[in-house]
């Protein structure tokens, strides 16, 4: 058997809104990951990953991922203020190993 390493990086502007959301789902995923107990959940991110009728306000946001028990992008996040263009930030997400493409494409999709 063989093992496969899956590789990306890119980085795309957006408003500081929408940066603001997926640095709070890359927060959500490194507590759960981590088995900590996850922060608060803003009401903007409810409205764009709503529970899935369970207790968990976080059913919405785990179902992006191929194993919602273990909700990693696999990746690392940057989010820099842009200079020239005060209410917009480039978000750069890169990684060497374990790159999830499903989950970021959709959390993407979704935020912004």
């Amino acid at each position: 058997m063989a093992d496969s390493f899956v590789q990306g990086a890119f980085a795309f502007t957006c408003s500081i809104d929408e940066a603001a959301l997926i640095e709070e789902a890359w927060q959500h995923s490194a507590d759960l990951t981590g088995e900590f107990e996850p922060g608060s959940v803003s009401p903007e991110f409810l409205a764009i990953f709503p529970a899935n009728g369970d207790r968990d306000a976080l059913s919405g946001f785990t179902a992006i991922f191929d194993d919602a028990q273990f909700p990693d992008f696999g990746a690392d996040l940057r989010v820099e203020n842009s200079l020239e263009e005060p209410k917009t930030c480039t978000v750069s997400i890169y990684s060497t190993t374990d790159f999830q493409p499903a989950p970021i494409a959709a959390l993407i999709q979704r935020c912004c």
